[in-house]
């Protein structure tokens, strides 16, 4: 069984601002403040919303998976909720502790979508086999550098436009809190991750 822990997490309006939000969805208050703390609420949950649907972190996060494997299960870790960004640290439990792997006891594989794959090695002194992976997901806007992993314009734009939907959507009355609609499912389709057990 995988077992996934969010470490850290970017808000949601770090990627979505609230004033391109709110001109996107026309929304108007009278109190800038309430108007504020509202719309990123409703960003917030909207975002929630998506990547639970697409399966795939949109927000940037740190994550931790866990894994036991039985000895006649293959040693690899499918890494949930892509776009993946970098692999922050392997480890293997010993019996007594977590010790971290190097690079010459795993593989990667996949772009932006990673599968790790551990050599076959087994602990004299347990018969479980157990290892962890931290691991950085999700888009940030305004990377430098050679290891940037942006979202690209088309895909940003239609999550912008998907996220204000939802958000007018809420403040309509028709639901109160962001939903997905037929028109953000069809939009987004080819962003849907399919489910992946570890």
């Amino acid at each position: 069984m995988l077992e996934i822990q969010t470490l850290s997490q970017d808000k949601a309006t770090a990627l979505f601002s609230i004033k391109s939000i709110e001109n996107i969805a026309k929304i108007e208050y009278t109190d800038d403040n309430e108007l504020d703390s509202d719309i990123a609420g409703k960003i917030q949950q909207s975002v929630s919303t998506l990547e639970a649907y697409l399966n795939r972190s949109i927000v940037r996060r740190q994550l931790k998976v866990e894994k036991s494997f039985d000895r006649c299960e293959e040693l690899e870790i499918d890494l949930p909720f892509p776009t993946h960004k970098s692999i922050d640290s392997v480890e293997k439990w010993n019996g007594t502790t977590w010790e971290t792997l190097t690079s010459d006891y795993y593989t990667v594989t996949g772009l932006n979508q990673f599968t790790i794959c551990f050599n076959k090695t087994w602990s004299t002194k347990t018969n479980e086999r157990k290892y962890r992976v931290t691991y950085t997901a999700g888009w940030r806007r305004d990377e430098t550098g050679s290891d940037a992993l942006n979202i690209s314009i088309p895909d940003s734009q239609r999550l912008t436009q998907a996220v204000a939907e939802m958000v007018a959507g809420a403040y309509d009355g028709i639901a109160g809190m962001p939903v997905i609609g037929d028109r953000q499912r069809t939009a987004l389709h080819d962003l849907v991750v399919p489910m992946s057990f570890g």
